[in-house]
């Protein structure tokens, strides 16, 4: 895990921040696994965060 959820510094302005994601390193071709039944809402590079998957496990998620 390169950077999982809460308070961080931001890699793009170096305020603190709440980040929402969960970053995960790993070699070109590496299987995805998920932890729970989901749908794939968005899979290619995005500028600014390199190769991004987002899956939609259907649930919310609020972090203070």
């Amino acid at each position: 895990i390169r950077s999982g959820y809460g308070r961080r510094r931001s890699p793009f302005t170096g305020e603190t921040e709440v980040h929402q994601g969960l970053d995960i390193g790993a070699l070109y071709g590496s299987p995805i696994r998920v932890p729970a039944n989901g749908r794939v809402v968005f899979a290619a590079r995005q500028s600014a965060y390199g190769n991004l998957i987002v899956v939609d496990h259907g649930q919310v998620t609020v972090i203070d």
